[in-house]
């Protein structure tokens, strides 16, 4: 008997130390991983620039004027609200971060160095922006106001796009008048 309680005595402290052996390994510290470091593709482009290009009141084709007064006088807060802030790439898409983290997402394609949004609704690829040759991307965004005239009263319209580099591309609307506002935006990964 007293054979067996020395069996059964040295059978639980070799539990009790196989226990506490599991408890403080368990709670030792223990090599984390290195986080991976991030891709170029995942490092997010930060706005750094912006800038006016052109701003003008079309009134037809051979009448056009530099406007002198402030953007916010025609547009107000739209040039801020669609200002672009960040730019995040993800192999065959593009989200844009905006004022509110308003997010717009895109399939995108590149030709050469052109950025290319796809837009669903007209089935149709448009030009964006572009890379540089530094590695910046710039982004190009047209402003405007149409004023069109029927018999009867007067149309306007208001709107932006990142397809739009030229007010020329308006005037098939046999407007009245476009104020025009052509916006650069350089973005540069941090």
């Amino acid at each position: 008997m007293q054979k067996r309680k020395s069996t059964l005595l040295i059978v639980n402290m070799s539990f009790l130390v196989l226990i506490g052996t599991f408890i403080f390994s368990s709670c030792a510290d223990k090599d984390e991983p290195s986080p991976v470091p991030p891709t170029p593709e995942d490092t997010p482009y930060i706005l750094k620039s912006s800038e006016t290009v052109e701003f003008k009141e079309v009134l037809n084709e051979n009448d056009i004027q530099d406007i002198t007064e402030t953007e916010t006088a025609y547009f107000g807060e739209r040039i801020q609200w669609a200002c672009p802030h960040e730019l995040h790439f993800d192999s065959d898409s593009l989200s844009i971060v905006k004022a509110n983290n308003i997010v717009e997402k895109y399939k995108i394609k590149w030709q050469d160095k052109k950025l290319y949004l796809y837009q669903q609704p007209i089935d149709k690829w448009e030009y964006c922006g572009e890379k540089d040759k530094n590695g910046k991307i710039i982004l190009n965004i047209g402003f405007y106001i149409i004023k069109n005239k029927s018999d009867q009263c007067t149309f306007m319209a208001i709107g932006q796009e990142y397809n739009l580099t030229s007010y020329s591309e308006l005037m098939n609307q046999d407007p009245l008048s476009i104020i025009w506002l052509k916006r650069r935006y350089t973005f540069e990964q941090i």
